[in-house]
């Protein structure tokens, strides 16, 4: 049965049916109207004609202003670790920081151009579904969620000895920020 309308899908989601008449399926639900709501005010659909995307311009120039935050602070880093005669940065090791930082901020600014798109489609909604898998017994996303969090937990450890003094007064770095 392929369903016409949105309560047929959702009762086609809900219903629970066969394969070969032996193993029963039970179909994911689609996404809530809630989630919905909220993905489409932050990516900046329009649920109503008369509806002005506030939100979603909010998120818009803090993309860009991280993006060009990050871009001037990794240039300005890499400037000054390239000038410093405490480390052995080259020109060719900056010029790949600086290049690295740029597409991972051109990676993020296409990402919510994209969602966009692939949101604003009239049939992406009717095919997301919502499937709650479990990993022992936990679900999949906190399990990722805390995963990603071990992971940055690690990474920030790891890389505490670049936030000590000794490291930063001899850089050019901090008599710059003293300088403002």
């Amino acid at each position: 049965m392929i369903p016409r309308t949105t309560s047929e899908l959702q009762n086609l989601s809900s219903q629970t049916a066969t394969v070969d008449g032996n193993i029963p399926i039970q179909h994911s639900r689609n996404l809530p109207y809630k989630l919905w709501v909220v993905i489409a005010k932050s990516l900046g659909i329009k649920l109503q004609e008369s509806e002005k995307p506030i939100i979603s311009t909010l998120f818009y120039v803090l993309t860009y202003l991280s993006f060009f935050g990050f871009s001037f602070t990794t240039l300005w880093f890499t400037v000054s670790d390239i000038i410093s005669n405490y480390t052995k940065t080259t020109i060719i090791e900056g010029m790949i920081d600086i290049i690295y930082t740029l597409l991972w901020g051109a990676l993020g600014l296409y990402a919510r151009k994209l969602a966009f798109r692939l949101y604003s489609h009239a049939h992406f909604m009717k095919l997301i579904k919502l499937h709650s898998k479990t990993i022992l017994k936990m679900n999949a996303a906190v399990l990722l969620f805390l995963l990603m969090t071990l992971f940055v937990i690690v990474n920030n450890v790891k890389g505490f000895h670049s936030f000590e003094t000794v490291v930063c007064q001899t850089g050019f770095v901090l008599k710059v920020i003293w300088l403002i």
